[in-house]
């Protein structure tokens, strides 16, 4: 039983995290950055962190359980933030739909990196 468990859990978050990785490539990219930092594991966050302006003691408070899930809350808020979507509306569809977000963030063509702003979570 736990192997079929396993394998539909594999089969739902291969997929997911590959879109995931591959909408953060798009939008480190977009940030100016190189996009095979989206896919280096523990770098990737700490990239990600510089891109959004946050402190890298962010990255560490990610390996914290329960306050893993904030944090990566705030990452993604803080992401569609410094693209311009500053909405209420876009900071719930980051955080629930974050593997199709960065995809969206990284494909639109109007949305751009905006390093001037604020990213007050």
């Amino acid at each position: 039983m736990g192997f079929i468990l396993d394998s539909v859990i594999l089969m739902y978050s291969a997929p997911l995290l590959a879109l995931f990785l591959g909408g953060l490539w798009g939008v480190f990219k977009k940030a100016g950055r190189k996009g095979w930092e989206a896919i280096i594991p523990l770098y990737n966050f700490f990239v990600w962190a510089h891109i959004i302006k946050k402190p890298w003691w962010w990255v560490v408070a990610l390996f914290i359980p329960i306050l893993d899930f904030a944090i990566f809350a705030l990452f993604m808020v803080g992401t569609a933030r410094i693209f311009g979507q500053k909405s209420l509306l876009h900071a719930i569809l980051s955080i629930l739909l974050f593997p199709f977000y960065t995809v969206y963030l990284s494909r639109t063509k109007t949305i751009t990196y905006q390093p001037n702003e604020t990213t007050k979570a």
